[in-house]
């Protein structure tokens, strides 16, 4: 990334090109967030986590069901950010909506205690955990479900019959599965992209 110098590994499942690992760009400290209540964040390993607004970099997102244009984000360059029909794509080359979650995750007892991983790995998922915005200032803790979960963004929002517009994620989590659906709150997720 010329940007801040960070550099990612990247891998070919299929027919597509991913980041093998998530996003650590900051723009200066400036976008971001990690585990607050820790000395050292460790964003080599688990990257950072960000607002869907963040994520989008000034772009708007797709609606589903609509034009799927490709928004590049706060990707490096060359990178975009993934549609739902891509990690529908990815989570059908790794078996299934069952079991991908499994054949997705870095395999590390120590990033995912207890669960069941695969001889080998090659997308390094970790669980990264989630960012809670809206505990700022509240006394709570503003992170949660690390080593439990993971969640990424897709460049789409879908509408509900109540007017109320929802960013759609891709989550791993403690099970085997890879999960695609609605976020149920305005939180925070880890990112990683496609190759354009």
């Amino acid at each position: 990334d010329t940007r801040d110098g960070n550099t990612y590994c990247s891998i070919q499942i299929g027919t597509q090109t991913w980041m093998g690992e998530n996003l650590r760009y900051s723009a200066g400290q400036s976008i971001g967030h990690w585990y607050r209540d820790r000395e050292e964040p460790d964003t080599i390993l688990f990257g950072r986590l960000y607002s869907f607004t963040e994520v989008l970099g000034g772009q708007q997102p797709n609606e589903q069901g609509g034009a799927d244009n490709r928004i590049r984000g706060i990707c490096p360059q060359g990178w975009h950010l993934p549609s739902q029909a891509e990690w529908r794509t990815l989570r059908d080359f790794m078996g299934g909506a069952s079991v991908a979650g499994k054949n997705l995750k870095v395999v590390s007892d120590g990033v995912w205690p207890g669960a069941y991983l695969p001889a080998s790995s090659t997308f390094n998922a970790t669980s990264a955990g989630e960012y809670y915005p809206w505990h700022e200032g509240q006394g709570k803790s503003v992170s949660g479900n690390q080593y439990k979960k993971t969640t990424f963004w897709t460049n789409e929002r879908i509408q509900f019959n109540n007017e109320t517009r929802k960013p759609i994620v891709a989550i791993i989590d403690e099970s085997n599965a890879l999960n695609i659906g609605a976020a149920s709150v305005s939180q925070s997720a880890g990112f990683l992209g496609v190759s354009s």
